[in-house]
């Protein structure tokens, strides 16, 4: 009972550090990595809250997470989503005072998102979206998951040279480049599948 205590408070620290990371963005005006930027430019255009979006975006790879890794990361995943969006919307207006320079915002996102996230593939989580897919190839083709993240958040970054100003989206790339980081560098990529939720579902799908 102790240890799926600590567990599911660290997973609660993580889901904490990435949702403080997506304010911060949000507030600052930068654009958001991940499934969260999908959510951040649909937000641009349709009066949903953060929130909501964030779900709506997730969605497709939950579909994949319960397709070909075992249920438990799956279900796991999508209730740290769930707690992200809630918090994210909570937290918010309660922060309506705080501001920032963009660059700043950007920096300390990166970080927060980048060792939240961190925590989360340490206790066999995510927030789902990208992550998903990210923990995935990584286990099945041996790409690192910080590349894959990096080069999905480049590609939101590309898509919102559309939307938004040079300035906006470059500290936002800044924000990418410090979380891909952070992943990297302690999140390191395993040289053979080790026996966790998704290891064990990739071996299983032979």
């Amino acid at each position: 009972m102790k240890l799926h205590a600590l567990r599911w408070y660290a997973l609660l620290e993580g889901c904490f550090l990435v949702a403080m990371g997506v304010i911060l963005l949000g507030k600052a005006q930068l654009i958001v990595g991940g499934s969260p930027g999908l959510a951040f430019i649909a937000h641009h255009f349709a009066p949903l809250t953060m929130g909501t979006w964030l779900l709506l975006a997730n969605l497709p790879f939950f579909v994949l997470a319960f397709m070909r890794l075992r249920r438990e990361f799956a279900l796991i995943s999508l209730a740290c989503s769930a707690v992200v969006s809630v918090l994210v919307d909570l937290i918010t207006p309660l922060l309506a005072e705080v501001l920032m320079p963009q660059a700043l915002a950007a920096l300390l996102a990166g970080l927060l998102i980048g060792f939240g996230l961190v925590v989360l593939f340490k206790q066999r989580g995510s927030i789902g979206g990208v992550n998903i897919l990210a923990l995935y190839l990584e286990q099945k083709l041996g790409w690192h998951s910080a590349k894959v993240i990096l080069a999905w958040d480049i590609s939101i970054g590309v898509i919102s040279f559309l939307i938004f100003d040079w300035i906006t989206v470059l500290n936002s790339l800044l924000a990418f480049v410090v979380l891909a980081s952070v992943i990297g560098r302690y999140h390191p990529k395993q040289s053979k599948p080790a026996p966790t939720a998704i290891s064990s579902a990739v071996q299983a799908e032979g």
